[in-house]
């Protein structure tokens, strides 16, 4: 055994010492990748805290949220008197572009899509004149006297190219058919009858006996020759609203299952 270890030392020696880079080097990406993965959940912990709305598990943050209002606000001609209808809508519309923003960013992010060094410094001359500064020096002396951070505002302007580059790969990956052209020409003359989920006495049905409730009236207006002699008929039977609207769209307005 001593004749063993003396005559094979050397490749002992490289043999222990290559373990060791290679156990040491192994440790430390598990290491990185564990720190990273807890700081990604307490980030999306923080982040689920701050949110103005969850789309499912997904947080909406604030910050995105704000940053959408500040944009759209910013567009509002000057001589326009701001009311609280006209607030209102701002915010939804808002809050309608922060939920698209995130699940942008989150294919985005899935994707491992990356924004460039030279994306960025062209988004921000555009931040640039939003500021009325000419540097990123007094770029940053400005964000900070509005009170915000260059950082943050930094990693939000990636994000912004991360969604923007999903959503231009979505528009480019969509078909226009010679029927979808057809179609904008034509209108068609929808009616809406609304079913109630609930009883007269506000009790839910159940959805099996809603469903062929449901059923029972579509094979009546079928079967009619007058959809609106139908459509009362049925009213008096079942006691459906009366509130049947009437709207003219195009095929290409709804959804696919339901054209």
């Amino acid at each position: 055994m001593l004749s063993f270890l003396r005559n094979n030392s050397v490749k002992i020696v490289y043999g222990i010492v290559i373990s060791f880079v290679v156990t040491t080097f192994m440790g430390v990406v598990f290491f990185n990748e564990s720190f990273q993965a807890s700081k990604d959940i307490k980030q999306r912990q923080l982040d689920r805290q701050a949110a103005v709305a969850t789309i499912g598990d997904i947080p909406v943050s604030q910050q995105v949220y704000l940053l959408e209002y500040r944009r759209l606000q910013a567009s509002i001609p000057k001589d326009v008197k701001v009311n609280n209808n006209l607030l209102e809508i701002i915010q939804l519309n808002s809050l309608n572009n922060a939920i698209q923003n995130t699940l942008l960013l989150e294919i985005g992010k899935g994707q491992k899509v990356k924004a460039t060094r030279s994306e960025v410094n062209a988004s921000l001359y555009s931040v640039m004149d939003q500021f009325e500064v000419s540097s990123k020096k007094e770029l940053k002396v400005a964000i900070r006297e509005a009170g915000g951070s260059y950082e943050s505002m930094l990693y939000q302007l990636k994000n912004d190219i991360i969604a923007s580059k999903i959503q231009q790969s979505i528009l480019r990956s969509v078909e226009i058919t010679d029927l979808d052209i057809k179609n904008l020409a034509f209108k068609y003359n929808v009616k809406e009858m609304f079913v109630s989920k609930r009883t007269t006495d506000n009790v839910l049905i159940e959805e099996e006996a809603l469903y062929k409730k449901a059923m029972d009236m579509r094979a009546k207006i079928s079967d009619s020759t007058s959809f609106d002699h139908e459509l009362r008929q049925i009213q008096s039977e079942y006691g459906v609203s009366k509130n049947i609207g009437t709207n003219w769209i195009r095929i290409n307005e709804v959804l696919p299952d339901l054209a």
